[in-house]
């Protein structure tokens, strides 16, 4: 059995467990929220258009966090990063908990993005200390926890809405990743440096301005005019920093993205695979708990509560949860691009079923499901092409780059999909209409779609 600096005998088992753990909390946290914007919206008197920058700000943090913890992960040792992570999660969350306006609220949000980084620092510390043959399954059993997690999320948040509050909500999260971080204290183990490195300061704030222009200009276009001055200067100036990003980090002795490594077609593939998987998700995140709590005089709509949404997600939550460790057998034994492949396939489908037919909660329930499927096969299978397509010491970056184009695509999905939304917005309602719906179910099949037509680059599957 192997021991860890100290020389005491480390368990994989027990490894597994709490990163398992601290992925769990993490989730929640992130799963919890979603049935709680149009509640959130209605607290604080603010639109859809508003509450769903709780999300992209989170996302867009989360974005620049991931590979600063996957960097600093390998100048200090996984662990310690992982345990520093969790902390300021935890104190974020608290944060929300006490928030008294939405300002402090998305204040909050941004920095609960470091939460980002759980994933990727728990993958490379499976890779540091679990036998090779062991690492695809052990993989998709932490993949599995964001089923897992999401399905207890969805269910607490709508226990937590209708009786209780919001702030009671993030309370119980931030209780709940306390103990995680607890948990690692105890019981990881201690993890070596990989390599000595800096920090790059400089491309994360480049790739913040990047991603935040780009972002802002989606989300503002329907309201600011899409030919308006103000959308066309946010999308050039993104476009400008974007290209002062790249050289930076040509040039930059440690980048924060390292574009060479992006450069490798197993790289590159699977991070734009996970770019059309994280635009997929988001999508169905927001789209369905919407959908169900609609005032039901628009004649589509279900006027239901957050704990009915919660309900019709839960065939999402489990699924993913009983599809992820699916996706790491099947790994193990044909390679990560069959059930990559045939998560994206069945995403597909699933998008298209509910862009034709979302008028009973059966069907939205039916079709959340099969969202579930597909992303719990394609997640684990990204996190196990992640480490397969890099040498060990690489690990730390290539998992924070994979996790950096999830929730880039996530980011770009929540914000497409609310301006889908708001353009197909009645006249007189101000509410969304049914052909706005589809529309947007239409678009996460089309990044779906992205996610499937690489497979066949990714070359020879790994195993």
């Amino acid at each position: 059995m192997p021991t860890d600096d100290d020389g005491a005998l480390v368990s994989p088992n027990r490894t597994l467990g709490v990163l398992a753990t601290g992925v769990l909390a993490f989730v929640l946290a992130q799963t919890m929220i979603i049935p709680a914007l149009p509640t959130i919206a209605l607290e604080y008197g603010v639109t859809s258009s508003t509450t769903v920058w709780l999300l992209t700000g989170f996302l867009l943090s989360a974005s620049i966090c991931a590979p600063l913890a996957g960097r600093a992960g390998d100048m200090f040792g996984r662990r310690r990063v992982l345990l520093v992570v969790l902390a300021v999660f935890a104190v974020a969350l608290a944060g929300s908990a006490l928030a008294g306006s939405i300002e402090v609220l998305l204040a909050a949000r941004v920095v609960q993005g470091v939460g980002s980084a759980v994933m990727p620092l728990s993958i490379g510390i499976i890779r540091d200390e679990f036998p090779a043959e062991r690492v695809p399954t052990a993989i998709g059993m932490v993949t599995a926890m964001l089923g897992g997690g999401s399905a207890l999320g969805v269910v607490l948040a709508g226990a937590f809405i209708d009786y209780l509050s919001v702030a009671w909500m993030f309370g119980f999260a931030a209780v709940m990743t306390s103990a995680a971080t607890l948990a690692g204290m105890r019981f990881l183990p201690r993890s070596k440096p990989q390599r000595a490195a800096r920090i790059d300061w400089g491309g994360a704030v480049l790739l913040s301005v990047g991603l935040g222009a780009f972002l802002l200009a989606v989300s503002e276009g329907n309201r600011w005019g899409w030919t308006s001055p103000a959308v066309i200067a946010l999308a050039l100036g993104s476009v400008v920093t974007t290209v002062a990003f790249v050289r930076h980090e040509l040039a930059a002795p440690t980048p924060l993205v390292d574009i060479r490594l992006m450069g490798r077609r197993a790289v590159w593939t699977n991070n734009v695979a996970a770019a059309g998987v994280g635009f997929a998700l988001f999508g169905s995140l927001v789209l369905v708990p919407e959908l169900v709590q609609l005032p039901a005089s628009t004649g589509f709509g279900f006027g239901s509560t957050a704990g009915i949404s919660a309900l019709v997600m839960l065939p999402h939550s489990i699924l993913m949860f009983l599809a992820a460790p699916l996706s790491g057998w099947l790994a193990t034994r044909h390679g990560s691009r069959l059930p990559l492949g045939a998560g994206a396939v069945v995403a597909t489908g699933a998008y298209l079923l509910l862009a034709s037919s979302h008028g009973s909660l059966v069907t939205l329930a039916v079709g959340s499901g099969l969202v579930g499927i597909s992303v719990g096969l394609a997640i684990a299978a990204l996190g196990n092409l992640s480490v397969q397509s890099v040498d060990v010491d690489d690990t730390g970056i290539a998992t924070g780059m994979n996790t950096v184009s999830r929730t880039v695509g996530g980011s770009i999905g929540a914000q497409v999909t609310a301006a889908v939304m708001a353009a197909s917005a009645s006249s007189i309602t101000g509410l969304p209409t049914s052909q706005g719906f589809a529309w947007a179910f239409a678009c996460s099949a089309l990044a779906s779609v992205l996610a499937l037509a690489v497979v066949p680059l990714m070359g020879a599957p790994g195993r």
